[in-house]
């Protein structure tokens, strides 16, 4: 799979082509095996990835992490190319780390904010 977050900044794709629900869904559910290891929790629930695009065998995610220099950052994104190397129509991964919008504990699932004890 190749790796391009040392090439550029620019996204994979900016036609506007439609979205490969089935891939975007099988992305989506690999996420959720992508554990913070610092919170020992999914980045998924943690609600830590913005937005997937998936298309055409490519797949661009915007994420964030809990804390800008985040120590387990490039753990997390690593962690977030190899589950995805499994996934047979995916060619191509472009992970983009974003902090705006910054990250707060709203942005967690229901599952995650009662694990945390965090109040809605």
């Amino acid at each position: 799979m190749n790796n391009p977050l040392n090439e550029t900044n620019e996204p994979l794709n900016e036609t506007n082509e439609p979205l490969n629900e089935a891939l975007n869904n099988e992305i989506i559910q690999a996420l959720y095996d992508v554990i913070d290891p610092e919170l020992g929790y999914n980045i998924m629930d943690l609600g830590l990835i913005y937005e997937i695009y998936a298309g055409k065998g490519q797949a661009n995610i915007n994420m964030s992490m809990t804390t800008p220099g985040c120590p387990a950052q490039d753990y997390i994104v690593s962690g977030v190319y190899q589950r995805l190397e499994s996934i047979p129509d995916l060619n191509t991964v472009k992970v983009n780390v974003v902090w705006d919008p910054p990250w707060h504990p709203g942005l967690m699932s229901p599952k995650a904010k009662i694990h945390f004890g965090v109040e809605e």
